[in-house]
């Protein structure tokens, strides 16, 4: 199987690479898919209810380390408002407990206001690119 060596990291020849819009620079290249999750998969359903043009994420080789950065980063804030959001929810109970408000209607708005918190590291979405270069396989 080719490879072909990139400032210092090995990679799968240019064959095994998707072409795509390069997160990164925005141009269209060959590079590493993103993962398909259940983000990127609502994307593309909604560009094809809208009849966009499809096209595929991808990041260049060169631009592989900062793509692996920018995921830690969204994922250490989700890892935070999931956080934020549970503490939010115990609060708002205890304190509806404890200032005797109805249970039924602050359970609602605890767990409305949680799945807020929850959901909004997701408006800085970054995708997940899995490549091990040391083994040249996607995970």
């Amino acid at each position: 199987m080719p490879v072909e060596k990139r400032r210092g990291m090995v990679c799968m020849a240019s064959e095994k690479l998707e072409s795509g819009i390069c997160i990164a620079c925005g141009r269209e290249v060959k590079g590493i898919p993103a993962r398909q999750d259940f983000v990127i998969r609502a994307a593309r359903k909604m560009r094809a209810i809208l009849r966009m043009a499809p096209h595929h994420t991808v990041v260049e080789n060169a631009h592989f380390e900062e793509a692996k950065a920018r995921r830690a980063n969204f994922e250490k804030s989700l890892m935070n408002y999931r956080l934020g959001a549970v503490l939010f929810f115990l609060f708002f109970i205890a304190g509806g407990i404890f200032f005797g408000g109805d249970a039924v209607s602050s359970l609602f708005a605890a767990a409305a206001g949680a799945i807020f918190i929850a959901l909004l590291p997701y408006l800085r979405y970054y995708p997940k690119f899995d490549w091990d270069f040391s083994s040249n396989q996607r995970r």
